[in-house]
């Protein structure tokens, strides 16, 4: 992606703005990426609360759209029921 390749990943306001952009775009896992980057690169208290409540209710919003999608494909429901079974027996030996 262009514009990607144009924020400086130093700059807090670009990247911070990006994160926005691509949350806009629909494209969560990677603003979710950004809002974080955006926390480490904040200069004051406020913009660390603002970007950790950004990233947080992005995590959130993944978590919400892959319980849904589990809901919507019987298939991936049972992959994840059976890959969760055998964590947990596996963390109990």
């Amino acid at each position: 992606m262009l514009m990607r390749t144009i924020v400086d990943p130093e700059c807090d306001i670009a990247v911070a703005t990006m994160a926005q952009l691509l949350l806009q775009q629909g494209k969560v896992t990677d603003a979710l990426k950004y809002f974080e980057q955006a926390a480490e690169l904040s200069r004051t208290e406020g913009e660390v609360v603002n970007a950790l409540s950004y990233a947080e209710a992005t995590r959130t919003q993944l978590e919400v759209s892959f319980g849904y999608d589990m809901l919507n494909d019987p298939d991936l429901a049972n992959t994840t029921a059976i890959t969760g079974a055998r964590e947990v027996s596996t963390a109990c030996e």
